[in-house]
């Protein structure tokens, strides 16, 4: 099965075509089924699959950061609880730390990697990162990788990427890890100062939990799309504005509103600025019990589809 739309687009046909399978067993409870569907998306940027009110735009942006960083990300459970994943010893996720596995846990920097293989000989075929490695996962654990790994290729003067998954709960998962691998996309079509070409996601099991049955059809008919602004920046740049986000999130966190820093960042790009800014906000509202300051945060964005979400959190938050 073939779908060419983009990855908001494409999903309501993927749901409508699983909802007519039918239901077998699985390791994790009953699914209904399609192997082996690649979604092609013309457009990267329309990447933010807001399903349903439970779609967790801080979750989405922490993972962003997250796997940009190379980070083993325990601390995503801030937002989403991913407590029945995490290591208990090392506060770790063994499987789902994509950013871990991207930078750090096959020998050496694998983004890093990527970039200069694509610079110095962009008609490569070789600019693959590796996500699942028979060598660090724990098979008989709760939290194997489900992404295989990521294909980047360069043509014509745009950066296109491959995402190879043996199993995508599109329910839940989908929403999120998409729009994750085209983040990673287009940082580095900035870095490599080239155009965004096609996202292909291709899923060797597309399935849905049952127990998601019910839920299935008010997410159809109130889901939306969000497009994410054009967030290319050269390597210099870049490296600058993701070390100003490290530190403003470890203040936010911290519950300052770190004004400073979302104006540093704001002066060599607004959407990262905006990036900051919904995160304040949503810890503001959600950690810090002052949903006035998280409002005037998030009024001050800029990028309309993320200052919507981050507007909702701070509403709901206060109810």
């Amino acid at each position: 099965m073939e779908i060419e739309a983009t990855t908001t687009e494409a999903w309501p046909e993927l749901m409508e075509t699983l909802l007519d399978e039918p239901a077998r067993s699985s390791r994790a409870g009953d699914m209904r089924e399609r192997r082996t569907v690649t979604i092609r998306s013309p457009d990267p940027r329309d990447r933010y699959l807001v399903r349903d009110d439970s779609w967790n735009l801080a979750f989405q942006l922490q993972e962003h950061f997250a796997y940009w960083m190379g980070l083993n990300p325990g601390h995503v459970d801030r937002y989403v609880d991913m407590s029945k994943w995490i290591d208990d010893e090392t506060g770790e996720l063994p499987g789902s730390a994509y950013g871990d596995r991207l930078r750090n846990t096959a020998g050496h920097d694998q983004l890093a990697r990527v970039e200069e293989q694509l610079r110095e000989s962009p008609d490569s075929r070789r600019a693959v990162a590796q996500v699942h490695q028979a060598s660090v996962e724990d098979y008989d654990g709760a939290d194997v990788s489900c992404t295989s790994h990521l294909h980047f290729f360069v043509r014509d003067g745009d950066l296109h990427l491959k995402a190879s998954l043996r199993s995508q709960d599109v329910f839940w998962g989908y929403a999120y890890d998409a729009a994750n691998n085209q983040y990673i996309q287009e940082a580095l079509a900035g870095r490599l100062g080239v155009g965004l070409g096609e996202y292909h996601h291709v899923m060797d099991s597309a399935h849905l939990y049952t127990k998601f049955d019910d839920d299935v059809r008010p997410a159809l008919d109130g889901h939306r799309s969000v497009a994410a602004p054009d967030m290319r920046l050269r390597p210099d740049e870049h490296d600058e504005v993701m070390g100003l986000l490290d530190l403003g999130l470890g203040r936010a966190r911290a519950g300052e509103v770190p004004t400073e820093t979302i104006n540093a960042i704001g002066a060599v790009s607004g959407p990262h600025a905006d990036w900051l800014r919904a995160m304040t906000a949503y810890e503001q509202a959600r950690f810090h019990d002052d949903p006035s300051t998280a409002a005037a945060v998030a009024d001050g964005m800029t990028a309309g589809g993320w200052a919507d979400r981050a507007r909702f959190h701070v509403e709901r938050s206060a109810d």
